[in-house]
C-alpha cells in the first residue's frame, strides 16, 4: 500500500496561514489498484474526526500574545 499526501500552506489576508492536506489510500501498485481492506472509509472518517480533536499553541512573541490554534476538516 502507498499512502500518499499533499499539503498547502496560504498566507491569508488577514494574516492567517491556512493549511490544505490531502491524503489518500492507494493500492499496492499505484491509484489504479484498489487500498487494502483494513482502509475503510469508515477509518478514514475517523481520521478526520481525529484531525478535528488536535489543537497547539503558540508562543509568545514580542508583538503577539500566545494562541490556541485548532485543526478543522
Amino acid at each position: 500500500m502507498t499512502v500518499s499526501f499533499a499539503k498547502v500552506a496560504e498566507y491569508q489576508r488577514r494574516g492567517v496561514v491556512h493549511f490544505h492536506a490531502v491524503i489518500r489510500f492507494d493500492g499496492p501498485t499505484g491509484s489504479a489498484t484498489s487500498p487494502p481492506t483494513w482502509a475503510t472509509l469508515d477509518l478514514l472518517e475517523d481520521a478526520g474526526h481525529a484531525a478535528g480533536a488536535v489543537s497547539v499553541t503558540s508562543p509568545a512573541a514580542p508583538c503577539l500574545p500566545a494562541r490556541l490554534w485548532r485543526v478543522r476538516s
